[in-house]
């Protein structure tokens, strides 16, 4: 079983203590830490990471990659098995990247595409739209259909809240 530290090292070997605990605190690990992070880079993970959460392990992933520095990062669905807050948490440091790393993200999940400037919309294995997301917004397509449709579901959740909270 690899400790934290270890973890991280896959990414970025000669990576300090500073430099671990600033990238788990980017991928908003900051509070799992507590006052005691450097410490807990030598604490072991478990047989494969058996001691984290879904969505701690997650964001671990993403300090590695943040960590590796690379101009390219892929993420596939980074923010499945995260809570609201955590997504929030996630999104915000993705946001916050230098504008120079190129970010690609495979999702499912429409509330994602609002940070993305160009979108491949994926069918079967093929591409069916491709373009600017403010351009296909507003043409139709399936992309138009589908945030309409995630909308429409959005908003029926929020008065369904607001009926049960009088």
């Amino acid at each position: 079983a690899l400790t934290l530290r270890e973890n991280l090292q896959l990414a970025a070997p000669l990576a300090t203590n500073t430099q671990m605990v600033q990238a788990l605190e980017q991928a908003g690990l900051g509070g799992w830490l507590g006052d005691e992070a450097t410490r807990r880079l030598d604490e072991k993970l478990g047989e494969s990471g058996a001691r984290l959460s879904g969505g701690q392990a997650q964001r671990l992933a993403l300090a590695r990659a943040l960590l590796a520095r690379r101009p390219l990062l892929l993420l596939d669905e980074p923010t499945s098995a995260l809570d609201v807050q955590a997504e929030d948490e996630v999104l915000a440091t993705l946001r916050g990247l230098d504008r120079s790393i190129t970010t690609i993200t495979v999702t499912h999940r429409l509330g994602l595409l609002a940070d993305y400037d160009r979108v491949i919309v994926m069918d079967g294995g093929r591409i069916i739209q491709s373009g600017d997301r403010q351009a296909l917004l507003r043409e139709d397509g399936y992309l138009k259909r589908a945030m309409e449709h995630f909308q429409a579901r959005a908003r029926g959740l929020r008065a369904a809240q607001s009926g049960t909270e009088q």
